[in-house]
């Protein structure tokens, strides 16, 4: 005999009622635990730069300090960091169906993730001092693969320019293409 599959109308409304709320049930868990971890991160970095710049309290208000490219390559990442994980966060400070300013946080958050790669841009090119011994190596890193990359990129794009020529000589998607 062939196997039956089990469709909507072989269960019972009891049987669809529970197979609803077991989606709802998991769907929230994976919500809230997404939601505990993400605000966990949120919380625990700017403690953590704290830690990793060696900052006290007192040298916070010193302007030096914050001129150092230490401080501000990773403050800036900081900020970008913190930012992008606040616009996934799955519930936000303001719910996002409040009309006008339920996206501005969003917004706002994603301000600030820029205006994080900014201070970590200028703290690369303009900070006083060493660079972090890791931004350099992640900096390198990608430079490296950049460069060993570059005959892949070009098979790359050669590739996408025979697909566009092949297609072009097919009526169906002649219509299709801008030119």
């Amino acid at each position: 005999l062939p196997k039956t599959v089990c469709t909507h109308a072989s269960l019972s409304p009891f049987e669809m009622v529970v197979n609803r709320a077991k989606k709802a049930l998991k769907r929230a868990a994976t919500i809230g635990m997404k939601q505990a971890a993400l605000m966990a991160f949120i919380a625990i970095m700017p403690p953590m730069w704290l830690t990793y710049t060696g900052l006290e309290e007192y040298e916070i208000y010193h302007p030096l300090k914050w001129a150092s490219a230490r401080i501000m390559i990773s403050f800036g990442t900081m900020l970008f960091m913190v930012a992008m994980a606040y616009r996934q966060l799955p519930l936000d400070l303001v719910p996002d169906w409040v009309p006008f300013v339920g996206k501005m946080d969003d917004l706002i958050a994603g301000l600030v993730a820029g205006i994080g790669l900014t201070i970590t841009f200028i703290g690369w090119h303009f900070g006083m001092g060493p660079k972090p011994v890791e931004a350099v190596l992640v900096v390198n890193a990608f430079s490296y693969a950049w460069t060993a990359l570059y005959p892949v990129r070009v098979a790359a794009v050669w590739a996408v320019k025979a697909v566009f020529a092949a297609a072009k000589g097919l009526k169906f998607v002649k219509a299709l293409l801008p030119f």
